[in-house]
């Protein structure tokens, strides 16, 4: 294992003047004792280049940056997140609604903005050791999260916390695909859809269909008409009835076809 000194990291803090356990009023308040509520919790899910899949409870708003700091830490710095190592689970750990450690205050792990990792190699201890990469923690801090191997007394190299405001992630989201080296996108028609809840996609459809019921009742009862003028076959009125029925219907669809096109 490598190991570097303290002194390796550089002196300046770049999320120095920021709450190192998160800034819990901006994320809504919740905390230890009470917990943040599970709908607000998602969960990471990345596999590395070791087979290392990185399934990690946290801030749901969290999870697009974490997936995209994961492949960082891969791609870019190759380093080895571990979830289990000779048979040892590693973590990486994140939600867990419990105080900081010897103390009453809420960790920064209960408002589900922290996450430590290879904790074996990078312990909580008034003796610092990390074997994480100085450019690879550059790159982090550079992402709104601070590096606890930045405290004071005992470090804890092991820990990031997000500890901005949820509405800084859009820019760190893009500093993240910028340092892997693509550019931001904007959603696509699928990531919309996907990212939609079922109350959105009935309120514009129950809109679409308001919108336009006047015009296709005018296509379909002209229609109709068109067709009553019809020589019918007085011998099979169910076939006059399915044939009105199918060509009622066909208006409407044809209307609708061309409206959803304008």
């Amino acid at each position: 294992m490598t190991s570097y000194p303290r002194s390796a990291y550089g002196s300046v803090n770049v999320n120095a003047g920021y709450p190192a356990n998160g800034d819990c009023a901006a994320w809504g308040g919740f905390r230890w004792p009470g917990g943040v509520p599970t709908g607000k919790l998602g969960t990471t899910d990345y596999t590395s280049s070791y087979g290392q899949r990185l399934r990690v409870l946290m801030r749901a708003e969290l999870v697009p940056l974490w997936n995209l700091a994961f492949e960082l830490i891969d791609r870019k710095h190759r380093y080895c997140v571990y979830a289990v190592k000779n048979g040892e689970v590693w973590g990486p750990w994140g939600y867990s609604n419990r105080p900081v450690s010897g103390t009453n205050t809420a960790s920064g792990h209960s408002m589900g903005l922290s996450v430590d990792m290879n904790a074996p190699n990078n312990p909580y201890s008034t003796s610092f050791q990390s074997d994480m990469p100085p450019a690879m923690v550059a790159d982090l801090e550079s992402l709104g999260l601070y590096w606890g191997g930045r405290y004071t007394g005992k470090a804890d190299a092991m820990h990031y916390g997000f500890c901005r405001a949820p509405g800084t992630l859009p820019q760190y989201i893009s500093r993240a695909r910028s340092l892997l080296g693509s550019s931001p996108t904007p959603p696509s028609d699928k990531d919309w859809f996907d990212m939609a809840t079922e109350a959105d996609l009935k309120k514009i459809v129950a809109a679409e269909i308001k919108a336009a019921t006047p015009a296709i009742v005018d296509a379909v009862w002209a229609e109709k008409v068109s067709y009553a003028k019809q020589t019918n076959d007085p011998k099979d009125p169910e076939k006059n009835a399915t044939e009105a029925a199918s060509k009622v219907l066909s208006a409407a669809a044809s209307y609708s076809g061309r409206a959803s096109k304008k």
